[in-house]
């Protein structure tokens, strides 16, 4: 059975929130928050490595796409050949059943 590890990644300007789930029998979540830098990218990679026993070709990140915050992180995994996968916000909103009124 193929095992994966699902990082989700929430973008600000100055920091990125994280948190990281392993799905095997029962959930193990872990969750942390890092500067929106490269010093923070090679930490992030660091703490991820330390969450789990997945090999590296096995996790899978996500967030969503934020334009200039999401950049710099966005492309860190990839020169290390990770898998990054960022979404559209408004793919999100719909798909979260958020509904948005007027008046």
């Amino acid at each position: 059975m193929k095992r994966f590890l699902f990082i989700g990644i929430d973008f600000s300007k100055s920091k990125f929130d994280v948190s990281v789930l392993e799905c095997i029998g029962q959930a193990n979540v872990a969750q942390a928050t890092f500067d929106n830098t490269a010093a923070g990218y090679g930490s992030f990679l660091k703490w991820t490595a330390l969450q789990s026993k997945i090999k590296r070709d096995d996790w899978r990140f996500c967030g969503e796409h934020t334009g200039f915050y999401s950049r710099g992180l966005s492309d860190f995994p990839v020169k290390k050949q990770l898998f990054i996968w960022l979404e559209n916000p408004l793919q999100i909103k719909r798909s979260s059943g958020i509904i948005l009124r007027a008046g």
